[in-house]
């Protein structure tokens, strides 16, 4: 496999932290033209009007994200079409896709099309085969939502940082509404952001505080906004039990028993696409947050 790496916009992706420069690989574009699809394919709920005209529409799910490359190589050779087989093959599982102009994203995705090639076949200087083609695949990200990569700007060393940068969205650093993030708070409030394309899921670790003798706390209340709100009822706990809330899954458990019955107010939430939300937690005595930002 190739060492040096050539990361050019619109030329290069990372597929399982292999970059295809490494195998010989470009992408490019088809007519002169690069396509992209701007949302993953949808699928809408709806019923026909009983003995009426039209229908009821009752929303719209995204099944999955297909991501569409045309591939060149020039000078590849017979282990490397061997590599390249492997490579895309990845034992049949679900792998990672990077593109080089938007690093900040990653797709968990797997190769849905018969990847074919059409080459021609040379001899190099040392008389071993080399081949020069193309070939077009495609990479289905079953979860139709790409993820944050790395969550600040600071993080990144990419050379074209300045090119994807202001349309990512990203902080540079670790402050929020101008307000230093934690990776662990006592108390109080918790700053939020979300650059991403949609509302994202969370999971929230809370250890319980269960006050005094005198001033005893019995629930944990978690705000967003008026809309957005939930009560745990502690009164079964004791301090520095640790309950984990999983709004994706729509868990809430103590160690590893769930524990849903805990919920006794309130639903649980998505953080909405915002710059300048946090959210309001009382009766612990630290809460850990931690949340992906989801690109369509």
């Amino acid at each position: 496999m190739r060492e040096a790496i050539d990361k050019l916009d619109y030329v290069g992706f990372t597929y399982n932290n292999i970059h295809s420069s490494q195998l010989g690989l470009k992408s490019v574009s088809s007519g002169n033209r690069y396509q992209k699809d701007l949302l993953p394919v949808a699928q809408d709920y709806t019923t026909d009007v009983l003995g009426g005209d039209g229908t009821y529409f009752f929303g719209t799910k995204f099944k999955n994200n297909d991501i569409n490359l045309s591939i060149a190589f020039d000078d590849v050779s017979e282990l490397e079409m061997r590599e390249i087989s492997k490579w895309l093959y990845n034992n049949g599982e679900i792998g990672t896709l990077i593109l080089d102009e938007s690093p900040y994203i990653k797709y968990y995705v797997k190769v849905t099309s018969q990847p074919r090639i059409k080459y021609l076949t040379f001899e190099d200087s040392y008389g071993a085969r080399v081949h020069k083609g193309e070939m077009d695949l495609t990479f289905t990200a079953y979860d139709p939502y790409g993820y944050c990569t790395e969550k600040w700007l600071s993080d990144y060393e990419d050379d074209n940082v300045g090119e994807w940068a202001e349309a990512s969205g990203l902080l540079f650093s670790k402050k929020v509404n101008n307000v230093d993030y934690y990776d662990t708070y006592n108390n109080g409030t918790i700053p939020l952001y979300n650059p991403g394309d949609v509302n994202t899921d969370f999971i929230l670790t809370l250890t319980v505080d269960k006050g005094t003798e005198l001033n005893p706390i019995n629930s944990i209340v978690v705000t967003l906004d008026s809309n957005n709100h939930f009560t745990l009822n502690t009164t079964s706990l004791n301090t520095g039990a640790v309950i984990v809330v999983d709004t994706k899954k729509h868990l809430i458990k103590v160690g590893t028993v769930v524990k849903n019955n805990l919920l006794i107010n309130g639903n649980l939430f998505s953080i909405p696409v915002s710059k300048t939300i946090s959210l309001s937690i009382t009766g612990v005595t630290t809460a850990t947050i931690t949340y992906p930002y989801k690109f369509l």
